[in-house]
């Protein structure tokens, strides 16, 4: 009876036998990512800049790198995001670059962007 007390000891007992076998996968609370950003690059007298770059240089959460033009209308969208502060970067084809604080909340709603020429 002593060397089974041993051996059952030994495998990990009663505790071993009531685990489970597959380890749980940690839980992980990642940042939702449904909302939307619509803007519009303007220069300095309010009319549309077409093919300026728009990307993300902060973000308040980890975002996939996201990257795009505006529109001959001046507009763009950025998809997937968090709710948050972010700074974007534009680049206009003249090349001076500038930044952009804004807010992505979920209201909707056009945020024009003035760039300098």
């Amino acid at each position: 009876m002593k060397p089974f007390l041993i051996l059952w000891l030994a495998v990990g007992g009663w505790w071993g036998c009531t685990q489970s076998a597959t380890p749980r996968p940690p839980v992980v609370n990642e940042p939702t990512m449904e909302y939307s950003f619509e803007g519009r690059v303007v220069n300095g007298g309010g009319e549309p800049l077409p093919e300026v770059a728009v990307t993300i240089r902060d973000a308040p959460a980890s975002v996939p790198d996201l990257a795009t033009l505006t529109g001959t209308d001046g507009r763009f969208t950025l998809n997937n995001l968090p709710a948050g502060d972010y700074v974007l970067r534009l680049v206009p084809p003249t090349g001076n670059t500038v930044t952009a604080a804004v807010k992505v909340d979920g209201r909707g709603g056009v945020t024009d962007l003035r760039v300098e020429k």
